[in-house]
C-alpha cells in the first residue's frame, strides 16, 4: 500500500484497502506492507502498523522489503 494524499483522494484505493484489511484479519496474516510518501492519515488503518518511509529509504530498499515479504509467503 503506497500511502499519500493522492491515495486518500481516490475511491478505488479505499475499496482495495478495506478488502486487504479484511483479508488480514480473517487470515491473521502479516499481509500489509504500507509505504508512506507523506504524512497523510488513512482512516481505518491501524496506526500501530509498521510503515516504511519512502522519504527515508531508496526505491531499491523498498523493493528489497517487498521481495523479502514475497519470499516469506512462498515458503
Amino acid at each position: 500500500m503506497f500511502i499519500s494524499s493522492d491515495y486518500l483522494a481516490k475511491a478505488l484505493p479505499s475499496h482495495e484497502r478495506k478488502n486487504v484489511m479484511a483479508k488480514q484479519i480473517l487470515h491473521k496474516d502479516d499481509y500489509i506492507l504500507p509505504v508512506r510518501f507523506d504524512d497523510t492519515v488513512i482512516p481505518g488503518l491501524d496506526p500501530l502498523i509498521a510503515y516504511q518511509d519512502a522519504r527515508k529509504k531508496s526505491p531499491n530498499e523498498i523493493v528489497a522489503l517487498f521481495m523479502e515479504k514475497f519470499e516469506e509467503k512462498s515458503t
